[in-house]
């Protein structure tokens, strides 16, 4: 079972994939490295609220959407 962190890093990267977005494009978006990006989709670390509402409006997506994980909770 994924952990939280992992979970929401896998919401993340499932959106901005979804918008046919890069790590490098969306990091450029909200003004960090890429491998920040990296970081918080793999689950290493967790994004500040403030970074989430930066991702959430370069994603054009509510902010609660990155939360609606539970069908990635199985999968590997």
């Amino acid at each position: 079972m994924k952990n939280t962190k992992e979970l929401l890093g896998a919401r993340i990267r499932e959106i901005r994939k979804a918008h046919g977005l890069t790590q490098e494009q969306l990091a450029e978006m909200v003004d960090i490295e890429q491998k920040h990006v990296s970081r918080i989709e793999l689950g290493k670390n967790y994004p500040t609220i403030d970074r989430l509402e930066k991702m959430a409006t370069a994603l054009n997506v509510p902010l609660i959407s990155f939360f609606d994980f539970l069908h990635l909770e199985n999968k590997d």
